[in-house]
């Protein structure tokens, strides 16, 4: 609609797939325009450690700034109209570093992933943007960097934005993609969309 914010989608460090496309399905429905941008221009990988030697090939931060450049593109078509973002995995970097940098940002929704904002640069998480973050409980890529998360949180409490944080059950990584057999959980995966339904309905 044209009163509600477009919403970027930022695929996980494997590609477009299930969980962003079934997402989007799920946010679309709710009257939102949605936007996935293709980083990697229809490549999708089926494993992290491929998908991940892939990732090195953008260098440093030649991912963010294609990122950057295919947004900014969108977002002039549409004229700055106020933006969510959305991150699944590695993602979560874009999705955060773009709320931190485009001023038209009105909500951040993270799927399993999250930095301090200092290691982008910024002194504190913004106090009027709500964001909302997802994780299964055992995880193991969180277990692995909780301090990382914590520090991220605190950020974002001491701030006085709007946090929601919730967590399901399971160690699936990304849980919401029907083809990772090993991760899917559909039942975390619905209540995960009403989650972010209920985020969206403030807007």
């Amino acid at each position: 609609s044209d009163l509600k914010p477009i919403v970027f989608i930022y695929h996980s460090v494997l590609g477009i797939r299930g969980s962003e496309l079934n997402l989007s399905e799920v946010i679309k429905k709710e009257g939102f325009d949605v936007i996935i941008p293709d980083l990697y221009e229809g490549k999708k990988f089926d494993d992290y450690k491929t998908a991940m030697a892939f990732l090195g090939t953008f260098g440093e931060d030649g991912l963010e700034k294609k990122a950057y450049a295919m947004f900014e593109e969108e977002h002039k078509k549409n004229g700055k109209k106020p933006v969510i973002f959305i991150g699944f995995s590695n993602g979560c970097n874009l999705a955060e570093w773009l709320s931190l940098k485009i001023p038209e940002t009105v909500g951040t929704i993270l799927l399993h992933g999250g930095m301090p904002v200092k290691m982008f640069g910024y002194e504190g998480w913004p106090s009027n943007l709500p964001i909302q973050i997802h994780y299964s409980k055992e995880d193991p890529w969180k277990l692995e960097d909780e301090e990382i998360l914590q520090e991220f949180l605190n950020e974002i409490e001491n701030s006085g934005a709007k946090l929601e944080f919730y967590e399901y059950e399971g160690e699936g990584y990304l849980f919401s993609d029907p083809e990772l057999l090993l991760e899917y959980n559909d039942i975390e995966t619905q209540n995960m969309y009403e989650k972010v339904k209920g985020f969206l309905s403030n807007f």
